[in-house]
């Protein structure tokens, strides 16, 4: 039976599907907001778990964590890697982190962006560079025995 009301009015799916594209047309997304969620979902790493900030030189005197992706000045923080025995200490300067491992638990390295990643050589002492970090957001992986791990993301200036 047709009671002359739209089914829009009486479907809120009906109504959302209807809308759609009146409001892609009268009031599209910025194209930074666009570019920011494709970005954010290009650099998940679905093969790595997260590391564990367990220190960071910029805590608060009550030990409250704080973000670590500002370019706030220099920055030492201790990683957790997971289930290795063992934490990774990382400097972060404007465009320069240098880390090492204190024990013999990195097999590899990588300094990953939104448009790829990188090898960063390690040395015999479990030390290594990124001496020009790209410009923009960047994150390290590293390779352990028990798997890879990801570090926090960065912001390099």
């Amino acid at each position: 039976m047709n009671t002359g009301v739209p089914a829009w009015r009486e479907d809120d799916d009906a109504l959302v599907e209807f809308l759609r594209p009146q409001a892609a047309v009268c009031d599209p997304p910025p194209k930074q907001y666009l570019d920011v969620a494709v970005a954010a979902l290009s650099v998940r790493r679905f093969d790595a778990t997260v590391a564990e900030v367990l220190r960071d030189s910029a805590w608060t005197t009550n030990h409250q964590p704080v973000g670590v992706r500002g370019p706030s000045g220099p920055r030492r923080l201790t990683l957790g890697l997971g289930g290795v025995a063992g934490t990774v200490e990382v400097d972060i300067t404007r465009s320069r982190v240098v880390g090492w491992a204190e024990a013999e638990v990195l097999d590899a390295v990588e300094c990953q962006t939104p448009e790829g990643s990188k090898p960063i050589s390690i040395s015999e002492h479990q030390r290594f560079a990124v001496l020009d970090a790209p410009p923009g957001p960047f994150s390290l992986i590293f390779h352990t025995s028990g798997g890879k791990v990801c570090s926090p993301w960065f912001l390099a200036s």
